[in-house]
C-alpha cells in the first residue's frame, strides 16, 4: 500500500519468474525504487519509509532480516552500480530504519 506504483510491476515479476520468495521481491522492489529515483519520482519514498519503520518496529526477526538484506542493502548495491549517492535514499529513511542502514557499513 505504501507503493502503489510497484503493484504492477510486482504482479508483473511474479507472474514471469513465478516467485514469491521475499528476499527476492525486495530485490525487484529495490531495483523499483531506484527507478523511481532516477526518474525524479519519489513522492512515494515517505510512505514507503514509514512503513519500512512500522515493520522494523512491529515486525519479526524475519522481517528486519529480510529489509536489512533483501531491501537495504540491495538498494545500496544498486546505488553503487547506478552512480547513485546511497544517502540520497538514507535521508527518507526513519531512525531505526537509519541505524540498519549503517550497521551495514560497519560489517
Amino acid at each position: 500500500r505504501a507503493c502503489p506504483s510497484f503493484t504492477r510491476p510486482m504482479k508483473r515479476f511474479i507472474r514471469r519468474t513465478n516467485t514469491r520468495l521475499v528476499h527476492v521481491v525486495l530485490g525487484e522492489f529495490a531495483r523499483h525504487l531506484i527507478q523511481l529515483y532516477k526518474n525524479n519520482d519519489v513522492s512515494e519514498f515517505q510512505e514507503i519509509a514509514d512503513a519500512i519503520e512500522i515493520l522494523y518496529i512491529r515486525g519479526t526477526d524475519y522481517n528486519r532480516e529480510a529489509l536489512t538484506g533483501g531491501l537495504l542493502e540491495t538498494i545500496k548495491c544498486h546505488c553503487v552500480c547506478n552512480n547513485l549517492d546511497p544517502e540520497q535514499f538514507a535521508k527518507f529513511l526513519k531512525p531505526l530504519s537509519i541505524r540498519h542502514w549503517k550497521s551495514m557499513d560497519q560489517s
